[in-house]
C-alpha cells in the first residue's frame, strides 16, 4: 500500500527481549493518518449493542489512524484487548492473544490500517475485532493475532508521559450524565481515567476471590461506580485498600453502565494498603507480622501463595535455579542450561525438584544486574540467595521487582533500601549550595549511585519513603555533590563521578575527571516554585527528569517525559 513507508531499510529487532524492561524500540513507520479515533467512532457508531461493519476506505485511500497505547494486560486484568487513544478519543481492539503488553506496549505509538477491518458492538462497547453472532444476530468478537500483526503497527519507543496527557480526569457524576448521549458515549468509551476522592465498599475483602467480580467504588456524595475485576489478575487475591484516594483507570462499558479496567494495583493511589497480600480464612499463607524483612525474609512459596500483592521493599530467600527466556510464538520459559539473559534470574525454594514452583527475579539495569546475571556469573546457579525488592508478577508468573540488593555467599551486591528513619537524616532543599551534597527523591524513590566500571548508564533508584516529620531518612552514599563553576553546575556522586550528556542519547554518560573544555559536563540548576529542582544540560538543553515507566532518571529533550525531583541535603 502506497501509504507505508518504512524509515529504516530493514525491521530493527524485536520488542521481545526476555522480560527486559529496556526494549530495543521498534522501528519507526511513516503513515499518513488520515482519520482521528473519534471521527472513526462516529462514523461507524450505532445505538445497537451488539452490530458489525467494515471499515471502508476513506476518499479511495486506506483508513489510517494514530494513537497511543494506553492499555496493558501484564498485570492479567484486562482481557484480550489493546486500547488506544488520540487527542479526540480512545478505542479498543480486542484480539485473540494474551501478553500483547510485550509487543504494544503501555505508551507505544500505533499506527492502525483499519481498512476492511471489523467494527461494531459488543454488549454496547464499540470495538475494533473479528465477527461472530449474538442470539442470531452480528456482534463483535475478538480478531485473530495475525490479523491485528498486519494492521496495527508500532512506531518509536513507548512514551508514558504522552500516556498521562491523554489521560481524561473525571468525577463519578459527570460520567453519569455522559452515558445518557450519544456524544458522551463516543468521547468517553475507553478512555483512560483518573477519578480522585474515592473509596471502595469492598475494603478488606479480596479484589477477586472467585471468578470475575464487581467492586463498587464510590464519592462524597454516594455517586457509585463498578470496577471490574478478574479471577486472572496478578492482584486477585490482594485485599482491597480502605481509605479515599485516586483511581486511574480504563473506562469500559457494558451493556447499559460503565465498568472501570485496572491496569495494575499501582494505579490506585492514596489508599492504605494491608500488606499481607492474602485474608485470614482463604487458606492461603499469610505471613506473621515482621515477614519480608531481612531477618525474616519470605520464602518462595510464600510469595507464590501470596500471589502478587504489589508490597515494596521486602526481602525473599531462595536458591537461585535459572532464568526466564522469551521464546518467540512460546512467551516465557524456564531454562537453566540455556544462560542467554542477564535481565533475570529464577529462584526457587530448594536446589531441586522444585517443578514449576519458582520466582521470577527482575535485575535492573545497573550495578546488581552486572553482578549477578548468569550470563556473566554461572557460578551463582544452585547458591542461595536474600534480596529485596517489590512482589509484582513478572514474566507471566509470581515474581520480584526493582531488586535493589542480593546477598549470595556473605557478599553484598547493589544497595539495600533504608527504612524510614535509618540512615541519613535529611531535609528538603529550598536553594542548591556550591559544593552541597544532596539526594535525588520523587515518587517514594531515591537516587543511588552510578554504577562503576562502565561509561554510561541511566541513574537507577531505591525505595526511599518519607518520614512522619517530612524528612528523608537514606544511605550516606545516595547523595551527589553539586559544585557551580563558571561554565555551570557540575553533579557528581558519591565515588566521584561526573555525570554528562553526549550525542543524541538520554542516559547519562560517566567520568572519573572533568573535562573543563567540554560543555556537555555543565548544567543550569534551578528550584523552581514547587521547590522541584529543573537540571538542564547546557549543551543540548535536556532536562533531568525520573521515568516512571523505566523506573529511572535520564535527560529529555520534552519537558513532559517524566517527574522533576526534589533534593534533599543533609539536616543541619
Amino acid at each position: 500500500m502506497k501509504f507505508l513507508k518504512y524509515f529504516s531499510a530493514a525491521l530493527l529487532a524485536s520488542l521481545l527481549a526476555a522480560c527486559s524492561e529496556e526494549p530495543e524500540m521498534p522501528p519507526v513507520y511513516q503513515f499518513t493518518p488520515n482519520t482521528t479515533i473519534l471521527q472513526l467512532k462516529q462514523q461507524y457508531w450505532s445505538t445497537e449493542r451488539n452490530y458489525v461493519e467494515s471499515v471502508a476506505l476513506t476518499n479511495g485511500e486506506p483508513t489510517v489512524v494514530k494513537g497511543r497505547v494506553v492499555s496493558s494486560d501484564e498485570s492479567g486484568n484486562i482481557y484480550k484487548s489493546i486500547i488506544i487513544a488520540d487527542e479526540t478519543a480512545a478505542l479498543t481492539i480486542a484480539v485473540n492473544a494474551t501478553e500483547t503488553y510485550k509487543n504494544y506496549q503501555l505508551g507505544q505509538e500505533v499506527y492502525v490500517d483499519a481498512t476492511y477491518l471489523k467494527i461494531g458492538g459488543y454488549n454496547g462497547l464499540m470495538q475494533l475485532g473479528g465477527e461472530t453472532t449474538y442470539n442470531g444476530a452480528p456482534s463483535m468478537t475478538f480478531m485473530e493475532a495475525d490479523s491485528l500483526a498486519s494492521h496495527v503497527h508500532q512506531s518509536g519507543a513507548p512514551d508514558m508521559a504522552i500516556v498521562e496527557s491523554l489521560t481524561k480526569t473525571t468525577t463519578i457524576a459527570e460520567l453519569n450524565n455522559a452515558k445518557s448521549t450519544t456524544e458522551g458515549l463516543i468521547a468517553w468509551q475507553s478512555q483512560r481515567v483518573r477519578i480522585e476522592g474515592l473509596t471502595f465498599e469492598d475494603a478488606g475483602t479480596e479484589f477477586a476471590p472467585s471468578g470475575n467480580t464487581n467492586r463498587y467504588l464510590k464519592d462524597a456524595t454516594g455517586n457509585r461506580i463498578n470496577m471490574r475485576c478478574s479471577s486472572y489478575a496478578s492482584f486477585a487475591k490482594t485485599k482491597i485498600p480502605s481509605g479515599t484516594g485516586t483511581v486511574t483507570a480504563i473506562l469500559s462499558y457494558y451493556g447499559t453502565d460503565w465498568q472501570l479496567l485496572l491496569v495494575d494495583t499501582t494505579d490506585l493511589e492514596g489508599f492504605t494498603w494491608d500488606d499481607s497480600g492474602s485474608t485470614p480464612d482463604d487458606g492461603g499463607s499469610t505471613p506473621d507480622d515482621g515477614a519480608g524483612s531481612q531477618e525474616q525474609p519470605y520464602t518462595v512459596s510464600e510469595v507464590i501463595a501470596m500471589n502478587n500483592p504489589g508490597t515494596t521493599g521486602k526481602w525473599v530467600t531462595g536458591y537461585i535455579v535459572g532464568l526466564m527466556n522469551y521464546i518467540e510464538g512460546t512467551g516465557n520459559v524456564f531454562s537453566n542450561t540455556e544462560l542467554t539473559t542477564n535481565s533475570n534470574i529464577v529462584i526457587a525454594e530448594t536446589q531441586s525438584d522444585y517443578g514449576t514452583s519458582y520466582v521470577a527475579v527482575q535485575l535492573p539495569a545497573g550495578a546488581l544486574r552486572d553482578a549477578i546475571n548468569l550470563v556473566d556469573h554461572p557460578e551463582f546457579l544452585g547458591k542461595e540467595v536474600s534480596l529485596c525488592g517489590d512482589l509484582l508478577k513478572y514474566c507471566g508468573i509470581a515474581g520480584v521487582k526493582n531488586t535493589s540488593v542480593a546477598i549470595i555467599d556473605g557478599e553484598t551486591y547493589g544497595t539495600a533500601p533504608v527504612a524510614p528513619g535509618e540512615g541519613v537524616t535529611m531535609t528538603k532543599a529550598t536553594e542548591i549550595t556550591s559544593g552541597g551534597k544532596y539526594a535525588f527523591w520523587t515518587n517514594d524513590k531515591v537516587a543511588l549511585p552510578m554504577p562503576t566500571g562502565k561509561n554510561y548508564s541511566w541513574l537507577t533508584v531505591g525505595d526511599a519513603k518519607l518520614n512522619a516529620d517530612g524528612t528523608l531518612s537514606t544511605a550516606e552514599t545516595n547523595v551527589y555533590t553539586f559544585t557551580e563553576t563558571a561554565q555551570g553546575w557540575t553533579i557528581q556522586d558519591s565515588n566521584g563521578v561526573y555525570l554528562y550528556m553526549e550525542g543524541t542519547y538520554n542516559s547519562f554518560q560517566l567520568s572519573g575527571t572533568l573535562n573543563e573544555s567540554v560543555g556537555t559536563f555543565f548544567w543550569d540548576v534551578t528550584v523552581n516554585a514547587e521547590g522541584r529542582v529543573e537540571i538542564v544540560n547546557k549543551s543540548n538543553d535536556k532536562m533531568m527528569q525520573y521515568s516512571t515507566q523505566y523506573n529511572s532518571y535520564g535527560a529529555y529533550t520534552d519537558r513532559t517525559t517524566g517527574v522533576l525531583p526534589y533534593l534533599f541535603q543533609p539536616a543541619q
